[in-house]
């Protein structure tokens, strides 16, 4: 009896099969074909992909009175490179608050040393006056100790609170950069072990695959224009004017529509 996978191995085969079909299927078909795919029963199936949806593994959409579940490759990667970015623009913010901190540290540093130089030259004249004058500033004296006193005090304790948001912040970056370690090095792991076992007949394969789902999606492409050409009524610039939208200006070629992929 084969060992039971467990509930993410069976998730990964689900999204793998969806990503490897290339189309959109119904519920209906899904509860045919996966209890095959993953190991899973036909009742656990709904409950399986709406637990990939809210994880954003698989994305479904209603048309009708149909729901239609896909997942293509192209979207997780493109979804991995913007969660990328986006890890990498906080990094580079939380790395620019510590180097203004750091600069807030130096100019809080060179403060502390102006000051302490001029709190030594202030004790020593009070001093010099003490030795000149007997013991008349007596009192003067102590109130001059006791605010040199209390600058140091404040002063060391700004210091301790910018050197803890210093070091809260290094722990963050420490953090983020992890993250971009296990977002970039996924991807790269898993492109370095394809360039590793691809064999040139691999290759020959994968193009011919690539250009097969090409020329489908293609066909249904013409096939929704039909029915867009049906309901205008035949009418030529509405619909240029959804070719336009749709394709984009890089797809759509003026009075020819879809341009060519293959010769």
């Amino acid at each position: 009896m084969p060992p039971k996978l467990p509930k993410s191995a069976k998730q990964a085969l689900i999204v793998a099969h969806l990503r490897a079909s290339g189309t959109c299927h119904t519920l209906k078909e899904l509860e045919k074909s996966l209890p095959a795919v993953a190991s899973i029963h036909a009742i656990q199936v709904k409950g399986f992909l709406q637990e990939l949806v809210d994880e954003n593994e698989i994305h479904v959409e209603k048309i009708g009175s149909l729901n239609w579940y896909w997942s293509f490759a192209g979207e997780a990667k493109r979804e991995r490179e913007n969660r990328l970015r986006s890890v990498q623009a906080e990094v580079e913010v939380v790395g620019k608050e510590v180097s203004e901190l750091e600069e807030l540290v130096r100019e809080r540093r060179d403060a502390e040393e102006r000051e302490r130089v001029e709190d030594e030259k202030e004790r020593k004249k009070e001093a010099g006056g003490r030795g000149g004058g007997g013991g008349g500033g007596g009192d003067g004296d102590g109130g001059t100790t006791g605010g040199v006193e209390e600058k140091a005090y404040d002063r060391e304790q700004e210091r301790e609170r910018l050197m803890l948001r210093k070091v809260e912040l290094q722990d963050e970056i420490r953090h983020l950069q992890g993250k971009v370690t296990a977002v970039s090095g996924a991807g790269d792991k898993d492109k370095g072990k394809v360039e590793e076992e691809k064999s040139l007949s691999c290759v020959v394969e994968e193009t011919e695959e690539f250009r097969r789902q090409a020329l489908m999606w293609t066909e249904n492409i013409y096939v929704l224009e039909g029915l867009v050409d049906r309901l205008t009524g035949g009418d030529r610039e509405v619909l240029r004017a959804v070719q336009r939208e749709c394709y984009g200006e890089e797809e759509y070629v003026e009075g020819e529509g879809l341009r060519e992929i293959f010769d």
